[in-house]
C-alpha cells in the first residue's frame, strides 16, 4: 500500500512538471539582471526593468526573433526596480540613485506611445524608504510599492506627488517584495517569511479596506520574489529566487505547488497580452546573464 501510494504520488508530480513545458526564450549578455515585468495589460509589448542599469526594455513575445531592446534609460539613476502599467503605453517606474552611502528613491511616469519614449519624474526622493521594489497600480493615479529592506508598503498618488506608508506590521515586514492588484485585492509576497497574501483596498482611493490575509505560507515560498496573476482563474505564478522554481498558488484553495524547476534565480513573471507565461532571471544563477523563459501553463484559457 505504502509503496504503491509513493509511486502514485511520484507519477502525479512527474505529470504536473511535464505539463508545464518551459524553455529559454532569450539570453541577455553577462552582468545583466532583469528585476521586474510590468503585469499583463493593454499594451502589446511586454516591458521590464533592469536593476543593474536604470533601463526599461521591451520585448514582443509574439515575434521572438527580435529579442529585448532598451527603450529608455533614466538620467540621474543607477538602477530600475518596479514597473507597472497605468494605461495603454503609460507606466510608473521606480529608480534608485546610489551615490557613496546615500540612496535616492524616485518614481517616474514613462510614456512609450511615441516614436521616442519620454519620462517625467513625479517624486525626486521618497523620504524614509530604502529599497522600493514591487509596484502595482490601483488606478491610473494611485500605485502601491514595497520597501523590501525595512518593510512596509507605500501608497503613492502620482497626481499630487505624495507618498505615505500605509501598510506595516508582521505581514509587511522586511522581505515584503512582489505586488499585483486585482480588484479589490492587493496581493503581495514576503521573501523572508515565505508568504503569499492579500489585503483589500478601495478601488478608487487606494485606501486599505481590511486586514492582511495570509493565503499560503511555508518553506515552498521562502525565497519568493515577484509573480503573475492568472487572468482566467484564481491563481498566481510566483518566482522563487532562492529555490530556482516557479510556484503555482491556487488562491481559493489556499495551496501551493512547484510546477517548474531549474529556472536559475528567477525574479518575476508575467502573462503576455497575446497569452503565454514568461519568467525572468537575475543572471546570478549560473546562466551568465539575465534570461527570459517561456512557460506553457496547461490550463491557460486565452482571453484578449
Amino acid at each position: 500500500m505504502r509503496v504503491s501510494l509513493f509511486f502514485s504520488l511520484l507519477a502525479a508530480a512527474t505529470t504536473a512538471f511535464s505539463q508545464y513545458d518551459h524553455r529559454k526564450a532569450y539570453q541577455l549578455e553577462a552582468g545583466t539582471w532583469i528585476e521586474n515585468f510590468a503585469p499583463r495589460g493593454s499594451s502589446w509589448y511586454t516591458r521590464l526593468t533592469r536593476i543593474d542599469r536604470p533601463e526599461v526594455l521591451e520585448v514582443d513575445p509574439a515575434h521572438q526573433h527580435g529579442g529585448p531592446r532598451t527603450i529608455y534609460t533614466f538620467p540621474d539613476a543607477t538602477n530600475a526596480t518596479g514597473i507597472t502599467e497605468l494605461s495603454t503605453d503609460r507606466y510608473a517606474v521606480l529608480t534608485l540613485n546610489q551615490v557613496d552611502d546615500a540612496t535616492t528613491v524616485s518614481i517616474w511616469m514613462l510614456d512609450t506611445s511615441g516614436a521616442q519614449p519620454s519620462a517625467n519624474k513625479v517624486i525626486e526622493n521618497i523620504g524614509g524608504s530604502e529599497l522600493l521594489n514591487g509596484l502595482a497600480a490601483v488606478t491610473s493615479d494611485i500605485v502601491f510599492t514595497t520597501d523590501t529592506l525595512v518593510g512596509g508598503v507605500y501608497r503613492i498618488d502620482l497626481q499630487t506627488g505624495t507618498a505615505d506608508k500605509v501598510l506595516s506590521g508582521d505581514s509587511f515586514g522586511p522581505g515584503v517584495n512582489g505586488l499585483r492588484y486585482d480588484e479589490p485585492y492587493l496581493y503581495y509576497t514576503n521573501t523572508n517569511e515565505g508568504v503569499f497574501g492579500r489585503v483589500e483596498v478601495d478601488p478608487i482611493t487606494g485606501a486599505p479596506a481590511g486586514e492582511a490575509e495570509v493565503l499560503v505560507s511555508g518553506e515552498i515560498l521562502v525565497g519568493v520574489d515577484d509573480f503573475a496573476l492568472a487572468y482566467w482563474t484564481e491563481a498566481a505564478f510566483v518566482a522563487n529566487f532562492y529555490k530556482n522554481t516557479l510556484v503555482r498558488v491556487n488562491i481559493n484553495e489556499g495551496t501551493a505547488e512547484v510546477v517548474v524547476e531549474g529556472i536559475p534565480a528567477p525574479t518575476s513573471a508575467t502573462f503576455a497580452t497575446s497569452g503565454g507565461l514568461y519568467v525572468s532571471t537575475s543572471g546570478t544563477g549560473g546562466d551568465e546573464g539575465a534570461s527570459i523563459w517561456s512557460v506553457t501553463v496547461p490550463d491557460e484559457t486565452f482571453v484578449s
